[in-house]
């Protein structure tokens, strides 16, 4: 009984309205534009009235009539110009604005003036417009409640409920209220056929679009084990990608279709430069010896072909493959002795960069490499360049390749470096640029992790269950949100926090706390993922799939946010960005990150560095403090200021 009549109950039974407003106008359409040009436009126009004729005065009533045209003009700027607070009342006021405006005041006026000879006329469009704008059953109630409530203001203010009709007025007011409801008719009919061919349309997708994604899940499980167990080459993969191949329209909701088919072409990349792989930490001296012992044995002795080494690279480690480097090198030593033919040829070893264009960055990021040359020519032209861009597929050069550097071609992509190969009567050049911290480049964890079915993941903590059960209580999806908890805790589950708590507690903490200041579940989700883009090998497509556009943007918008300085990311000390991004509607993007620097200060114990603590701390103050403040989030900035003052004060 306490819960029943708690206060959360109370308000739960105050968003009723609004709920059944929203269902009212997804049903029937926002028409809140053409709504308030054209009530406005009607209530504005002079009202043409015999004052003598009038129940009450004529001034009254025409400031009556302006009360319509006043409620109507707050929806003239629609959905999107309203504050963030009252956007979930919008339709509720839509709704309210139509019944006020053409039922109330129209039905009041035309008691109050019965007698004029353009009462009839008000009816009709009354009537008429009121059948353009909402259901039939809406429509009955409004028109019931505004007759109510017109006759009783009425009775307020002239003392009786309405005036008799003159005898030449009946008529006109008879027709007037057969062809208002015979416009009205004539409208239900139409959009009830309109909804039928909707809901039928709708129906045709949603069964389409399931036959779709079925068949999706289906290849991509058969995708997964045929890779896994090495049985499938990537031809068959290619075909298979090619049957799953779907003719996409123009349509909002086939966006997940679309995002599904760039995640299998990125799958298909990913297999052919990931398979197999082993990332570990060796010296080049190592590297070198495990080459010229295989191609001792093969009779490739180097000393005894003339291979002449010469290390120019102040590098001693290298990052990477030990097997695809030591097949790298023995291909391309192999090649060049068969070319020199007893001749001497040179392996020169010196550093280089790799210039890479993240999609997480907004300009280039070098990374140190090392430079392998192999040439049998006597003088070799210097590198036009120290920098070089990772290798682009083009099939006209693979095609000039000899066959036995092909497959040096896709150990170059597996690890992100550069190729070139020229030959000329002067001798050949091979050319590699190759990383030398390989997991710098892309997320250490694993290089290549399909989408598992994530059914495995156990979602039993206290912490989790309550959440959900939260999630629940206000009304969200409770199994999409079970989901992208299942895809953090899976993604995140190797990593560690600074304090040695599981990486996974950070973003689940950050979206319970979200959960206290918003109804939007897109950015319970958003927070849950909000991490996975950038140390994750989770993926854009793969996101988009499951969670939609707005998910997408909300995350990708949050990693692209940076409080320190680093570059490139989008600066947010200025305050100037601050207003930049709230105009372009990223204020849910600000919200995580904000909750996000909350929880991490809650935390920040688990940093060692005493130095590091108070850079954060002075940052939180400089930065984050004004977020709070331009988002209205008063508790929040509190606790900020108060975590931040204790650390500076230790």
């Amino acid at each position: 009984i306490k819960n029943r009549y708690s206060l959360r109950s109370f308000f739960g039974w105050l968003l009723a309205p609004r709920k059944w407003a929203a269902s009212k106008v997804k049903q029937s359409g926002d028409r809140s534009y053409f709504f308030s040009i054209m009530t406005i436009c009607y209530f504005l126009v002079p009202y043409l009235s015999d004052p003598e004729m009038t129940s009450i005065s004529y001034w009254k009533l025409y400031l009556f009539r302006l009360t319509g045209a006043i409620v109507a003009f707050g929806t003239l700027a629609g959905k999107k110009l309203w504050n963030n607070h009252l956007k979930p009342y919008f339709d509720l006021y839509y709704l309210v604005g139509i019944f006020f405006s053409l039922s109330l005041v129209v039905t009041f006026t035309a008691i109050a003036d019965i007698n004029n000879p353009l009462t009839p006329f008000h009816l009709i469009f009354a009537l008429t417009a009121m059948g353009a704008l909402v259901d039939w059953r809406t429509f009955l109630l409004f028109q019931a409640l505004g007759t109510m409530a017109a006759t009783t203001l009425h009775r307020a203010v002239t003392g009786h409920c309405f005036i008799a009709p003159n005898q030449d007025q009946m008529l006109p007011l008879f027709i007037a209220v057969v062809v208002g409801f015979s416009f009205v008719g004539f409208f239900f009919k139409h959009k009830n056929s309109l909804i039928l061919q909707q809901s039928a349309t709708i129906r045709t997708f949603a069964s389409e679009k399931q036959k779709v994604l079925r068949s999706i899940t289906e290849s991509e499980q058969q995708l997964v084990t045929a890779i896994k167990r090495k049985s499938m080459t990537m031809k068959d993969v290619d075909k298979r990608l090619a049957l799953l191949s779907v003719k996409l329209g123009e349509d909002e909701d086939l966006k997940a279709i679309e995002a599904a088919m760039k995640y299998f072409y990125n799958t298909s990349q990913h297999a052919t430069r990931y398979l197999r792989m082993n990332i570990a930490d060796m010296p080049i001296p190592t590297l070198l010896n495990a080459a010229w012992r295989d191609l001792d044995n093969k009779g490739l002795n180097p000393t005894d072909h003339h291979v002449q080494l010469s290390q120019r690279t102040s590098a001693k480690r290298i990052i990477g493959d030990l097997f695809f480097l030591k097949t790298l090198l023995v291909n391309a030593a192999e090649y060049g002795i068969k070319q020199s033919k007893a001749q001497p040829f040179r392996i020169i070893l010196q550093d280089s960069f790799l210039d890479y264009d993240l999609p997480d960055t907004y300009d280039n990021t070098k990374k140190p490499a090392i430079s392998i040359i192999v040439t049998n020519q006597s003088t070799p032209p210097t590198p036009a360049a120290q920098v070089y861009q990772p290798y682009q597929e083009n099939s006209a050069f693979v095609k000039t390749l000899p066959s036995s550097l092909k497959n040096n071609i896709r150990i170059i992509k597996a690890h992100f470096g550069f190729f070139s190969f020229s030959t000329s009567p002067q001798g050949f050049i091979q050319h590699y640029v190759l990383p030398l911290n390989l997991k710098s480049i892309r997320p250490a964890i694993e290089y290549f992790v399909y989408e598992e079915l994530f059914d495995q993941v156990i979602i039993d903590s206290p912490e989790e269950q309550a959440f959900l059960k939260a999630v629940s209580e206000k009304g969200m999806n409770k199994a999409q949100i079970s989901m992208a908890m299942k895809i953090a805790k899976h993604y995140h589950f190797p990593q560690k926090r600074k304090s040695g708590e599981p990486f996974y507690t950070h973003p689940l903490a950050v979206a319970r706390i979200l959960l206290r200041y918003t109804n939007n579940q897109n950015v319970i989700i958003a927070a849950l993922l909000h991490d996975t883009l950038e140390d994750t090998p989770y993926d854009v497509n793969q996101m988009e799939t499951r969670f939609g556009s707005e998910v997408t943007r909300i995350v990708r918008a949050v990693t692209h946010l940076y409080s320190g300085d680093e570059r490139p990311k989008i600066m947010l000390g200025k305050q100037s960005t601050l207003d930049r991004l709230i105009a372009k509607g990223n204020s849910n993007s600000l919200m995580v990150k904000l909750v996000d620097r909350l929880h991490n200060m809650r935390t920040i114990e688990g940093h060692p560095k005493p130095a590091k603590r108070k850079k954060i701390a002075n940052e939180t103050l400089a930065v984050f403090i004004p977020i709070a403040q331009r988002l209205g989030l008063k508790p929040i900035e509190k606790e900020l200021r108060t975590l931040a003052q204790k650390v500076l004060a230790s």
